[in-house]
């Protein structure tokens, strides 16, 4: 409290795994890692699924389920919606 930070915010960063300090916001928060792996597409890398769908203005559930189906990570984002067992030549 002394410093500002909510007591919960405080302890929930601790058990995220920040030091007292960077809790504390006397020294900056711990650097966060990527969520996902990355994908390429037409030759460009995007560090996860959801951003190169988000670049082609697909839904990210729906390139997930195309995934599950077994296309290829380029194929569910290319490939037009309606047309799942149809994908575009890449």
């Amino acid at each position: 409290r002394n410093y500002g930070i909510d007591p919960g915010s405080f302890i929930n960063r601790i058990y995220r795994g920040w030091t007292p300090e960077q809790a504390a916001e006397l020294e900056p928060p711990p650097e966060t890692k990527p969520k996902g792996k990355p994908v390429v597409v037409k030759g460009v890398e995007y560090p996860s699924l959801k951003a190169a769908a988000d670049a082609y203005g697909v839904v990210y559930g729906t390139a997930q389920g195309r995934l599950k189906r077994g296309l290829t990570a380029e194929q569910a984002i290319l490939t037009p919606v309606g047309k799942s067992e149809e994908p575009l030549e890449v």
